[in-house]
């Protein structure tokens, strides 16, 4: 009779369970889940940063020192002594390219189809250069001593004037390097600032 109450007892029907609390009963943790929030946390920290240093590191394209041979404006029958002296003309126009012209018009950028006044000899070999980078003074020290001596033809400025709207937009008269500027990103809030003092100070004044 032990045994049939012990058999009863334990075959109780499924409705008679006692309710679970389901606010004690923790969930399972998935392994992958803590490396994936780790992962996400990282990514999300990681694509700004680089992202900012891209944009920072910007291209900057020069004119070359050495000096192309198509740049030399000289009939093919002159003597040596006319295309020595040509020579001479070609590259103090070449340094005031780099030094006069490119800071203003980058690569890609056309040129005016006239030269403007500070593309001439004159100008280089008695200009003075303000307080600037060492490569920019040595620059302008190279465009003052390739102009010294020569004359500055009008005829010559337009010929060499032409000869560089020729070869300005050829990629082989460029070098690039990349420098380190965030003034993308600087300059707009800059901007931004000098308005909002402007408006501001309008405001004032119209009080």
């Amino acid at each position: 009779m032990a045994q049939q109450g012990v058999k009863h007892r334990s075959q109780r029907p499924a409705g008679d369970l006692a309710p679970v609390d389901m606010s004690v009963v923790k969930p399972r943790r998935q392994p992958g889940l803590l490396y994936n929030r780790t992962f996400d946390r990282i990514l999300i920290l990681l694509v700004p940063v680089a992202w900012f240093t891209y944009s920072s590191w910007q291209p900057i394209y020069e004119l070359r020192e050495d000096m192309p041979p198509q740049f030399v404006d000289v009939p093919a029958t002159a003597s040596a002594a006319d295309k020595a002296r040509e020579r001479s003309v070609a590259q103090a126009y070449w340094e005031l390219a780099r030094t006069a012209i490119r800071p203003r018009y980058t690569y890609g950028s056309a040129l005016p189809a006239d030269p403007p006044p500070d593309f001439s000899l004159n100008s280089a070999a008695a200009a003075v250069p303000a307080p600037s980078p060492a490569k920019v003074i040595t620059a302008n020290r190279a465009a003052r001593k390739s102009a010294a001596g020569l004359p500055d033809d009008s005829s010559a400025r337009d010929r060499y004037w032409h000869k560089l709207q020729q070869v300005w937009l050829e990629p082989y008269i460029w070098q690039s390097h990349r420098q380190w500027s965030t003034a993308w990103f600087t300059s707009p809030i800059r901007r931004l600032c000098i308005n909002i003092q402007n408006y501001v100070s309008n405001r004032f004044r119209a009080l």
